[in-house]
């Protein structure tokens, strides 16, 4: 994927590539590249003619500094608020300067948006299209005004996503919900229409930047050119021309040639000049720039010999991003400004110095990501089992299934099945090997196994894909499976009101077999029409991770990193909607029915996952020891949950987990 930037100007009724109100500036390091855009608002209209050095100024502090990106942000709009405010404190009240910034910064697949004052932005992701505002915020005051400022800080992430800045007497003119409505579109048509929104409009700016496909084309240059003693009327069957082509951002972008400001002065009143104000303004903004860059050039870096204040800019990053997260009830967006936020106090242990606020904040900003992310770390997990002197090496757990008071274990080196105790009154017993003959049939390595309740027995289908029923202290019964070689594969297997089920990849299907005699030798069903989610593969094993299958009167397959349910032949919803991140080789499910939940062993995140009948994401448990999950098994009351790890059988109950802990 790539960044798409396109924008466009109105000055003075005069359509424009490029406004005086919008500044753009690189930053580059050895880390990072980014690209940095400031859109300037008059907070009144005696404000106006100051708002391109303001913006400039701000862009070219942020280019000098060495701190982090939102750091950066901080530092250049206090500079530029302190140089206004000194401006103001020695002017006359109706000479004062009141600016509104908004800042867009890039970098990478991420942006970051600051705010301080009159300014909007909208966001259209896949979930929707989002409007952020300063308004009613810390972030609502100006550059300018006697107070310390507070910009609002929000953390964006870039894909499938549309970002626009846009001046607020454009928002005023088109109205949020057409605005909305016009991002849904291409980036290049959502540009073009939010220009026929806003084309009745005398002086505004908009900046749309996009993720793309890596292989869209650069749109054609489409020319504007209305002359200067007519506009176009607002009338629908009018044909609208389009704004100037977007500017992609592969080039660094370069400063308009001859650009200069239109005359947007008002009848002067008692006091300084308006030319004069300006040129003083500007020169206060210029000399903060140039220092801030002899800084850079002449002195070791900006913070080097003051990391308090660093540890100081980056706490008040964070508390910018924790004010954010406040502001929204969407979840997903409440994760990005706390991690964000987690990001800066990160960098500021990372300068050295002792500061308690860091842990605090951290600890706080922690426990409410927790919260939002249904973080339980489980107090009371047990060991049931621990390999090592209890099972005879050389031991591979491949799979755990409970029934009949017993858990079975499937170790795939050895080719053994065990039953084992989960009260640990009794001693395991092997109860399946491979080379072994069991009456007439010669034992293969097992491939899979589940409970058949109904008839209170374990089944089995090893390497050779023949049927084994096994039941402790008994020797192991060869069943009839009519057609198994006909099978594309036999990855997973489950048993419910005495038949049987099999999960077949490579079939794109799920197989029922109905019970006659002791066996199968019946003709098979399928049961999803041949679709299974996720891509298979032609050759070798279809999928990576565990294959999973659980039949409760719905179909409940893990198929690679999906989860999914299947109903009456017909996939339902997906699982887990809104967890804080997906699934990273999970290799075993769960089934509580009664309550409606269904466990998920993420084994590459180190947790369990829980997902509720609605598909909603409910909640994760946590525990040191889930290092090496390999599967999962519940008590068919619903109140244990067992997990095998590569070492051991662990188990807690869920319940219990989540009560209040004991004073």
């Amino acid at each position: 994927m790539s960044t798409w930037v396109g924008r466009y100007a109105i000055v003075g009724g005069e359509v424009r590539e490029d406004g005086p109100w919008l500044a753009e500036q690189l930053r580059f390091s050895d880390e990072e590249r980014v690209h940095l855009f400031v859109l300037a608002d008059p907070a009144d209209e005696r404000s106006t003619e100051f708002c391109q050095e303001v913006a400039g100024a701000v862009a070219d502090l942020f280019a000098s500094e060495s701190l982090s990106l939102t750091g950066g942000l901080l530092r250049a709009l206090r500079q530029a608020h302190r140089n206004l405010a000194e401006w103001n404190s020695r002017s006359l009240r109706e000479h004062h300067v009141s600016i509104g910034v908004t800042c867009l910064a890039v970098r990478g697949d991420s942006a970051t948006v600051a705010q301080a004052g009159p300014g909007v932005v909208y966001v259209a992701a896949p979930d929707g299209v989002r409007r952020i505002s300063s308004e009613g915020q810390d972030g609502a005051q100006p550059l300018g005004g006697t107070d310390r400022l507070d910009p609002l800080f929000t953390s964006i992430p870039l894909e499938q996503t549309k970002i626009l800045i846009l001046s607020s007497p454009a928002e005023e003119t088109a109205g949020s919900a057409a605005i909305a409505q016009a991002l849904g579109s291409e980036p290049d048509r959502a540009l073009a229409e939010i220009f026929r929104l806003t084309r009745q409009v005398d002086d505004m700016t908009a900046v749309l930047i996009a993720d793309v496909p890596d292989t869209a084309t650069e749109p054609a240059p489409v020319e504007i050119d209305f002359p200067d003693s007519e506009r176009p009327e607002d009338d629908p069957g009018t044909a609208v021309p389009e704004p100037p082509a977007p500017i992609i951002t592969s080039p660094a972008p370069q400063p308009p040639s001859g650009r200069r400001l239109p005359s947007l002065r008002r009848p002067r009143s008692a006091g300084a000049p308006r030319s004069r104000r300006r040129w003083l303004i500007a020169g206060l903004l210029l000399l903060a720039a140039l220092l801030a860059a002899a800084a850079t050039y002449y002195l070791p870096p900006l913070l080097e010999g003051d990391p308090q204040a660093e540890v100081d800019e980056r706490l008040a990053a964070a508390n910018a991003f924790l004010d954010a997260a406040a502001e929204n009830d969407d979840i997903a967006w409440q994760r990005q400004q706390l991690q964000a936020a987690l990001a800066e106090l990160e960098q500021a242990r990372a300068v050295g110095i002792e500061d308690p606020r860091i842990a605090d904040l951290q600890a706080g900003v922690q426990q409410q990501l927790d919260d939002l992310n249904g973080v339980v770390e489980v107090r009371d997990l047990r060991r049931i089992l621990q390999f090592a002197g209890s099972l005879t090496a050389p031991l591979s757990p491949v799979n755990l299934v409970l029934g009949g008071d017993w858990l079975w274990l499937l170790d795939g080196d050895r080719g053994r099945v065990f039953a084992i105790d989960p009260a640990g009154r009794e001693p395991s017993l092997e109860a399946y090997r491979s080379g072994v003959r069991y009456g007439t049939v010669l034992a293969s390595r097992p491939s899979v196994i589940a409970w058949d309740a109904a008839a209170s027995r374990l089944l089995l289908i090893d390497e050779a894909r023949r049927l084994f029923a096994l039941v402790p202290g008994e020797i192991p019964t060869a069943l009839p499976l009519r057609d198994a070689d006909e099978l594309g594969a036999i990855d997973a297997i489950a048993a419910y009101q005495g038949n049987l089920y099999i999960l077949d990849t490579l079939g794109a299907e799920v197989w029922r077999y109905r019970p006659v005699d002791d066996g199968f030798d019946t003709e098979r069903t399928g049961l999803i029409g041949g679709t299974l989610p996720g891509a298979v593969s032609t050759g070798g094993a279809p999928h990576e991770g565990a294959l999973r299958l659980i039949v409760d009167g719905d179909l409940h397959l893990l198929v690679g990193d999906l989860a999914r349910r299947f109903r009456l032949g017909r996939q339902l919803g997906p699982l887990l909607e809104g967890i804080d991140r997906p699934l990273n080789t999970p290799v075993g499910i769960a089934r509580d029915s009664a309550d409606g939940v269904l466990y998920v062993a993420d084994r590459g995140n180190r947790r369990i996952v829980v997902s509720g009948d609605d598909g909603a994401f409910l909640r994760q448990f946590v525990h040191p020891t889930l290092l090496d999950i390999r599967a999962l098994a519940l008590s068919p009351d619903g109140v244990t949950l067992y997990i095998l790890t590569g070492t051991s059988i662990e188990a807690f109950d869920p319940a219990s987990e989540l009560e209040p802990e004991a004073e």
